[in-house]
Protein backbone atom coordinates (compact mmCIF):
# COMPACT_ATOMS: atom_id res chain seq x y z
CA UNK A 1 0.00 0.00 0.00
CA UNK A 2 0.98 3.28 -0.32
CA UNK A 3 0.52 6.45 1.20
CA UNK A 4 -1.92 6.90 4.30
CA UNK A 5 -4.89 4.97 3.46
CA UNK A 6 -5.83 4.87 7.29
CA UNK A 7 -8.11 8.64 6.87
CA UNK A 8 -9.58 6.53 3.71
CA UNK A 9 -10.56 4.03 5.75
CA UNK A 10 -12.04 5.83 8.62
CA UNK A 11 -13.91 8.20 6.03
CA UNK A 12 -15.51 5.47 4.42
CA UNK A 13 -17.91 4.25 6.78
CA UNK A 14 -19.31 7.74 7.22
CA UNK A 15 -19.11 8.27 3.65
CA UNK A 16 -21.40 5.05 3.52
CA UNK A 17 -23.32 6.94 5.83
CA UNK A 18 -23.96 10.18 3.55
CA UNK A 19 -25.06 7.97 0.80
CA UNK A 20 -27.58 6.06 2.44
CA UNK A 21 -28.97 8.86 4.18
CA UNK A 22 -29.53 10.41 0.96
CA UNK A 23 -31.15 7.59 -0.62
CA UNK A 24 -33.60 6.54 2.27
CA UNK A 25 -34.74 10.10 1.94
CA UNK A 26 -34.63 10.50 -1.94
CA UNK A 27 -36.12 7.20 -2.95
CA UNK A 28 -40.02 6.67 -2.46
CA UNK A 29 -39.98 3.01 -1.39
CA UNK A 30 -36.54 2.55 -0.38
CA UNK A 31 -35.10 -1.34 -0.16
CA UNK A 32 -33.80 -2.23 3.45
CA UNK A 33 -29.91 -1.79 3.63
CA UNK A 34 -27.79 -3.91 6.15
CA UNK A 35 -24.57 -2.94 7.94
CA UNK A 36 -21.85 -4.61 9.76
CA UNK A 37 -19.29 -2.83 11.65
CA UNK A 38 -15.94 -4.97 12.18
CA UNK A 39 -13.40 -3.88 14.79
CA UNK A 40 -16.10 -3.74 18.40
CA UNK A 41 -13.63 -5.24 20.43
CA UNK A 42 -9.93 -3.96 18.98
CA UNK A 43 -7.87 -2.32 20.58
CA UNK A 44 -6.72 1.19 18.95
CA UNK A 45 -3.69 1.22 17.48
CA UNK A 46 -3.24 -2.62 16.70
CA UNK A 47 -3.37 -4.68 14.07
CA UNK A 48 -6.34 -6.99 13.57
CA UNK A 49 -8.26 -9.73 11.48
CA UNK A 50 -7.75 -9.35 7.66
CA UNK A 51 -5.31 -8.14 5.56
CA UNK A 52 -4.00 -6.57 8.68
CA UNK A 53 -6.70 -4.29 9.04
CA UNK A 54 -5.71 -1.48 11.60
CA UNK A 55 -7.07 0.63 14.05
CA UNK A 56 -5.81 4.26 14.11
CA UNK A 57 -5.98 7.13 16.77
CA UNK A 58 -7.55 8.94 13.82
CA UNK A 59 -10.29 6.00 13.90
CA UNK A 60 -13.84 7.30 14.89
CA UNK A 61 -14.23 3.49 16.69
CA UNK A 62 -16.46 0.74 15.84
CA UNK A 63 -19.65 2.48 17.81
CA UNK A 64 -19.33 6.04 16.37
CA UNK A 65 -19.96 3.94 13.09
CA UNK A 66 -22.45 2.08 13.59
CA UNK A 67 -24.04 4.98 15.30
CA UNK A 68 -23.63 7.24 11.80
CA UNK A 69 -24.98 4.19 9.55
CA UNK A 70 -27.83 2.93 12.07
CA UNK A 71 -29.11 7.19 11.73
CA UNK A 72 -28.41 7.12 7.99
CA UNK A 73 -30.91 4.42 7.84
CA UNK A 74 -28.97 1.00 7.78
CA UNK A 75 -30.15 -2.07 10.31
CA UNK A 76 -26.86 -2.86 11.78
CA UNK A 77 -25.98 -6.68 12.50
CA UNK A 78 -23.59 -8.04 14.76
CA UNK A 79 -22.45 -11.02 12.69
CA UNK A 80 -22.44 -12.07 8.63
CA UNK A 81 -23.98 -15.49 9.49
CA UNK A 82 -27.27 -13.60 10.76
CA UNK A 83 -27.42 -11.17 7.16
CA UNK A 84 -29.49 -13.40 5.33
CA UNK A 85 -32.67 -13.92 8.08
CA UNK A 86 -31.97 -9.70 9.09
CA UNK A 87 -32.34 -9.36 5.11
CA UNK A 88 -35.95 -11.67 5.06
CA UNK A 89 -36.67 -10.22 7.89
CA UNK A 90 -36.90 -6.62 6.52
CA UNK A 91 -38.43 -8.20 3.02
CA UNK A 92 -41.08 -9.73 4.81
CA UNK A 93 -40.16 -13.61 2.61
Amino acid sequence: RGGDWSSDVCSSDLDAAELIEEYMKTERKPKPIIAMVTGRTAPKGRTMGHAGALTSPEDLGAQAKIQALARAGAVIVPHPGTMGSEMRRLLGV
